[in-house]
Parts: structure tokens; C-alpha cells; sequence
């Protein structure tokens, strides 16, 4: 009888169903913790108008987001490269680190300008939808930080940290959600998704320079 997990001829399988697991949670990793939001403010009692108008912030937050999940995507082939010749992989992981970064935060700083007017010129009656998108903006480029960590420890097979560290995330945010919420209604959500990001990317940029080495 053969072990599918320690066949030799289903090794290529197995790995690719290890690497797959974290990049799927990593694309639901935002979404689904924007919607457990969503989720555990409803069991709050929040007002529907209230969660019209997180949705509304997440909304507009989206399109910044779209810069680290591209280069990730493009970045994880060129880090595998560098894994596997034992070339400057740090130098150009950080290199990468400061690209993206400061490419996400002069869009996120942009957005966070542009956004009460395009509240107000599209979304007049949300106008309190502001101070929360403008939150949730200035968590996109840690979210930069987080995604760009996470292809790097995808390509030098740190698979099983990257699942350990969205579910670490996924306790944070919602520990932070029952505290914040009531105070804080709908900004506080915006908060617990700031101080998770900050937690997160900081813990996985050492973890992911240190891989490196």
C-alpha cells in the first residue's frame, strides 16, 4: 500500500498542495477578514446603514491593494530563482520590500486625499464612510509588507509558517473586534484591521529576512 504523503512519485503533488494551501488563504486572508468584520458587527447589533458604510470604506480601499497582490505575483518565480542559485535573495527581497512599500503608500496617501471627494461627489449620504476608508488605507501598504513576506517565505518552502501566521491574524483581528467594536463602532473594525496589519507585517518581515540568510 502505497502513502500518498511519502510516495516518491506523488512528492510533486504533495508539494504543490502545500503551496497552494497558503497562497488560497492569503487571497481570502483581507476579504475574509473584512467580512468577519462585517460578520461579528452584525452580532453587535451594528445598524445596517453602519455596515453599508464599512463596506463602502472596504470598497474603495481595494484597488490599492491590487499593486502587492500583482507584484507578488510576479515576485514568487524571481524569489524561487535566487532560493535556489543562493544569490543575493536578501538583497533583492528587500529591495522588493521598499519598491512595493513605497509604491502602496504614495497611492494609499493619494487615495486617502481623494477619498472625501469621491465620497462626496458619488456617496454623498455616507459622508461618515471618510474617517473609516481613510483608516483602512493606511493598513494597505503593511498589507504590502505582509503579502510581499509571505511569497518570500513561499519560495523558500516555509509554507506551514505562512498558514501558522493567517491564523494568528485571524485570532488577532477578532480578539481586537470584540473590544473595539463597542466602542468604536464601524472605525473601531477599521482599527482592529490597522493594529493586525502592523502586528502581522512586522512579525513577518523578521521572519522572512531571517529566511533569507
Amino acid at each position: 500500500r502505497v502513502n500518498f504523503w511519502t510516495s516518491t512519485a506523488n512528492n510533486s503533488y504533495r508539494a504543490l498542495l502545500l503551496l497552494s494551501a497558503p497562497i488560497t488563504l492569503s487571497l481570502l486572508a483581507r476579504s475574509g477578514l473584512d467580512n468577519l468584520g462585517m460578520i461579528w458587527m452584525t452580532h453587535q447589533g451594528i445598524p445596517t446603514r453602519e455596515l453599508g458604510i464599512y463596506g463602502l470604506a472596504t470598497l474603495l480601499a481595494m484597488p490599492v491593494l491590487l499593486i502587492p497582490a500583482t507584484v507578488s505575483s510576479t515576485a514568487l518565480p524571481r524569489f524561487v530563482e535566487r532560493a535556489r542559485a543562493g544569490t543575493e535573495l536578501g538583497a533583492f527581497f528587500l529591495w522588493t520590500i521598499k519598491v512595493v512599500g513605497l509604491a502602496t503608500a504614495a497611492a494609499s496617501l493619494l487615495a486617502i486625499a481623494l477619498v472625501p471627494a469621491v465620497i462626496g461627489l458619488f456617496f454623498g449620504e455616507y459622508a461618515s464612510a471618510v474617517p473609516v476608508a481613510q483608516v483602512l488605507l493606511l493598513a494597505v501598504p503593511l498589507r504590502a509588507v505582509t503579502v510581499i513576506s509571505c511569497t518570500l517565505l513561499l519560495a523558500v518552502n516555509k509554507n506551514k509558517r505562512v498558514l501558522t501566521v493567517y491564523v494568528i491574524e485571524g485570532m488577532i483581528v477578532f480578539v481586537l473586534l470584540i473590544y473595539l467594536v463597542p466602542i468604536l463602532g464601524v472605525l473601531g473594525a477599521a482599527f482592529s484591521s490597522l493594529v493586525t496589519e502592523t502586528l502581522i507585517s512586522a512579525g513577518l518581515l523578521a521572519i522572512a529576512n531571517k529566511a533569507t540568510k
